[in-house]
């Protein structure tokens, strides 16, 4: 009841004092920077719930990266019937793929796995447009590591670290 007599008060002019009103903290409108996170979930789900082994999110340049644990490489299993992949030869749509995981982590070149593997959300749902180390199925040697297949979208069924 005090507080509200004196701001009364102040209010009138009857106090040579500053008032309340005049120290209250002013309401600011903040533009917080939205999160980063890459991939970018935009309408799709957390990409990190389509990893089948522990994924983890760093921080790099002030963005939230998915990464497998260290010493562990990504790969990426599909089927060729979510794919604009055409099967290869006598396999039919539902034959399995792996996309093909780097070698090294060097080979990624820090780069993001979103970078490396051209990952997007298209439609919501998570597809990839790159390639780098081609795609294995039939547990063959990878197939067409030369870079034909960049541009070609695949959903993505599910990521492993190993």
């Amino acid at each position: 009841m005090y507080p509200f007599m004196f701001i009364l008060i102040c209010l009138f002019g009857y106090v040579n004092a500053e008032c309340l009103i005049d120290t209250l903290p002013q309401e600011t409108t903040s533009s917080a920077p939205e999160l980063c996170r890459d991939p970018n979930p935009s309408t799709c789900e957390d990409f990190k719930e389509w990893t089948v082994s522990p994924a983890e999110y760093i921080e790099k340049d002030g963005c939230f990266m998915l990464t497998c644990p260290e010493n562990t490489y990504p790969s990426f299993f599909s089927q060729f019937q979510y794919s604009e992949i055409p099967p290869p030869g006598n396999l039919i749509p539902q034959n399995a793929l792996e996309i093909s995981p780097p070698t090294s982590l060097e080979e990624m070149g820090g780069a993001s796995l979103s970078e490396y593997f051209g990952i997007i959300c298209d439609d919501g749902v998570w597809k990839l447009t790159k390639y780098p180390n081609g795609i294995t199925f039939n547990k063959d040697p990878p197939s067409y590591t030369n870079g034909s297949l960049n541009g070609y979208k695949t959903e993505i069924f599910t990521m492993n670290c190993y």
